[in-house]
């Protein structure tokens, strides 16, 4: 079994998956919002940029609590839906 898994990890290596990068980025995000929102408070660039309101704009979307959200026309594509945290859906 080990091989097998070895062998198709192997296989897929050179190969980026967009959703699940961006599934590891919200993760990243939602442990340390607090400490990496209160570097961007105390930064002049970052509120030059209004990074702080950017941040906490783009985690409002993605912790939606709608029940049907679909950005067909984004550059994440049909079928992304923040209540699965960036993860596909199958379309109804």
């Amino acid at each position: 079994m080990a091989s097998l898994l070895n062998e198709e990890s192997r296989v897929h290596r050179g190969q980026f998956h967009v959703f699940s990068a961006l599934n590891e980025l919200y993760k990243y995000l939602d442990q340390y919002k607090e400490p990496i929102m209160d570097a961007l408070e105390h930064n002049e660039h970052a509120q030059a940029s209004r990074l702080p309101g950017r941040l906490q704009d783009m985690l409002a979307l993605m912790e939606s609590d709608q029940s049907r959200t679909d950005y067909d026309s984004s550059t994440l594509g049909i079928g992304y839906n923040s209540n699965s945290r960036l993860m596909p859906r199958e379309r109804l």
